[in-house]
């Protein structure tokens, strides 16, 4: 027997409807809202993990609401960031990428996000790294490398060599971040540049790039090796061979520090494959993106 629908009788019944939908409808909101800015407020005051926790509520209770792609974007970047918890932290990007990817503002955000899980380049506002040769500790030369943002996700590095005290030149260099791949360009408005890291980081990995009109082939030799320089051991490292194709008997291996950025130059050949140390990382002032 199937069940009676009763009619609605009246106007008045189904305007009580509708204002009791809006009424939730109202009410959802607000307390959405209210959860947002608690989970805000949490991270301002560095309780982490209780704010992700709200984040993720958010995502999950609510999928439809207007906060739901900020809140996986802040939940995945307090993994990175704070906690460094990559694995969770590419998790909930990609979560957003998956779920929102006509958002084009936190799509941008979530690749970045992900490439930086963990961040092998940081580029930031007035970021400082002092390199010098590793026989004398950059007595003899050294590089002093600051960092200017110029515009949305360009930067400009400008390296100033020195030979003791004296500045011998200044060479500029120009990077962004885009399509989980690092690009130096020699100019601002230069259209070709060189990839120097392509995501995913693992071991064997390849790639074939133009530095100043040459190919030149990048390779993963390992994605978490420890290094020691005058700086100090770091560990987790990128160690990246780079082998010009037009003279394939000589290359060079910069290692990458999570956070940090490149901290040793080695150089070797085929002739003589045993590495010898060309320049290391003295110093720094590193604020992560």
């Amino acid at each position: 027997m199937k069940p009676i629908m009763k009619p609605i009788k009246n106007r008045t019944d189904i305007h009580l409807i509708i204002i009791y939908l809006l009424t939730l409808t109202v009410f959802s909101g607000c307390g959405v809202e209210y959860k947002f800015n608690r989970a805000k407020n949490l991270e301002k005051d560095g309780r982490y993990e209780e704010s992700i926790k709200i984040y993720k509520e958010i995502a999950d209770r609510y999928p439809l609401n207007v906060h739901v792609p900020e809140s996986l974007y802040c939940a995945g970047r307090i993994y990175q960031q704070k906690l460094k918890n990559y694995t969770q932290s590419q998790d909930l990007f990609s979560e957003l990428l998956n779920r929102f990817p006509a958002a084009d503002k936190w799509k941008e955000l979530a690749v970045l996000g992900i490439f930086n899980s963990p961040n092998y380049f940081p580029l930031f506002d007035e970021n400082l790294w002092v390199e010098g040769d590793s026989q004398s500790y950059g007595k003899n030369m050294r590089v002093e490398r600051n960092c200017k943002k110029i515009s949305g996700q360009k930067y400009l590095i400008s390296n100033k060599y020195y030979a003791g005290e004296k500045i011998v030149t200044t060479v500029s260099r120009y990077y962004t971040k885009k399509d989980y791949k690092l690009h130096e360009f020699n100019s601002a408005d230069d259209k070709e540049s060189t990839i120097l890291l392509d995501f995913p980081f693992y071991k064997g990995k390849t790639w074939t790039t133009l530095r100043d009109g040459q190919k030149t082939r990048f390779t993963i030799v390992d994605s978490s090796v420890s290094v020691k320089v005058h700086a100090g051991k770091f560990d987790n490292c990128l160690k990246i061979r780079e082998e010009n194709l037009s003279f394939p008997s000589a290359y060079k291996y910069k290692y990458y520090a999570p956070e940090l950025g490149y901290i040793l130059t080695t150089v070797a050949s085929v002739k003589e494959p045993a590495e010898r140390r060309h320049s290391e990382l003295l110093s720094s002032k590193v604020i992560p993106e």
